[in-house]
C-alpha cells in the first residue's frame, strides 16, 4: 500500500504544481509504473484525489484494477461552496483582512477562521484541517489560495466529470458522507450509473469518510477491492 501526500497536501512540502489535475495524474500514473505489477493496483482518492483517481483510471485502465471515489467534486459542475470560497469577493475579503497584518497575526486571524468555519459547518475533521492548515503558515501562501484554487476550479469545470465516471472501464465505488456540504451526497445518488458502479453513503459523516468514520469507510472498500468480508 502507498499512501501518497500530493504536493499542496497533507505533509508534503512541494507546491501545487499547474495544471494541477493533470500535473496530479502524470505523477500518480509514473508511481503506479514503476511500483505495480500492471493492472493489479487500486486506488482510493478523496475529494480532489478522487478526480485524480478517476483520471488516472481513464487514461490507463491497463494499469488499474478498481478505483474509489470519496466526496468527489464535479458530478454537477463546481460545487456552490467551492464557487464562494474562490470568488473574486473572497479574495478581496482576504486582501483587506489578512493583506493588511504582519505575517504572524495574519497567519493566526486565517488559521483560526478557517479552522473555526470548517468545525463549526462539520466540513473537515481535525486531522484534515491540520494537514491543509499545514501549508498556510505564511502571509504570502494564504494571499495565495483564493488564486491557486480559483485555477483548479476552471481545470474541474472543464473536465467531464459525470461522463469520465458512466465510461471508466475499471469498477469504481462512490463513497459519499452523508453530512458532506461541500460535495452533497444527494448528486451522487440523483444519477442512473451503470452497472461497473456502486455507491455508498456514510451516515454522521463529512467530507472526509476515511478520517470521519474510518472503520465503516474500510468495511465499504475493503470487500470491494479484494472481494471479501472485513470484521470491523
Amino acid at each position: 500500500m502507498i499512501a501518497l501526500d500530493l504536493p499542496g497536501f497533507g505533509a508534503g512540502s512541494a507546491v501545487w504544481p499547474s495544471p494541477l489535475l493533470e500535473n496530479y495524474r502524470a505523477a500518480i500514473t509514473e508511481i503506479i509504473e514503476s511500483r505495480s505489477r500492471g493492472g493489479n493496483t487500486s486506488i482510493i482518492g478523496n475529494s480532489l484525489g478522487a478526480v485524480v483517481a478517476l483520471l488516472v483510471a481513464t487514461e490507463r485502465p491497463d494499469l488499474v484494477h478498481r478505483i474509489v471515489l470519496s466526496d468527489m467534486p464535479g458530478l454537477r459542475g463546481i460545487p456552490r461552496l467551492w464557487s464562494r470560497f474562490t470568488s473574486i469577493q473572497s479574495e478581496r475579503v482576504l486582501l483587506r483582512t489578512v493583506g493588511r497584518l504582519p505575517n504572524y497575526p495574519a497567519t493566526l486571524l486565517f488559521l483560526g477562521l478557517f479552522g473555526g468555519a470548517a468545525r463549526r459547518r462539520k466540513m473537515l475533521d481535525s486531522t484534515a484541517r491540520k494537514a491543509i492548515s499545514h501549508h498556510y503558515e505564511r502571509k504570502e501562501t494564504i494571499l495565495s489560495l483564493v488564486p491557486k484554487a480559483r485555477d483548479v476550479m476552471r481545470e474541474l469545470s472543464e473536465l467531464p466529470v459525470e461522463e469520465l465516471v458512466r465510461t471508466v472501464e475499471v469498477p469504481a465505488l462512490l463513497v459519499w458522507g452523508a453530512d458532506d456540504i461541500l460535495t452533497p451526497a444527494r448528486v451522487a445518488q440523483s444519477f442512473e450509473w451503470p452497472a461497473n458502479i456502486s455507491v455508498v453513503v456514510i451516515e454522521r459523516c463529512g467530507h472526509c469518510p476515511q478520517l470521519d468514520r474510518p472503520r465503516t469507510f474500510v468495511s465499504h472498500v475493503h470487500p470491494f477491492i479484494f472481494g471479501s468480508n472485513l470484521s470491523c
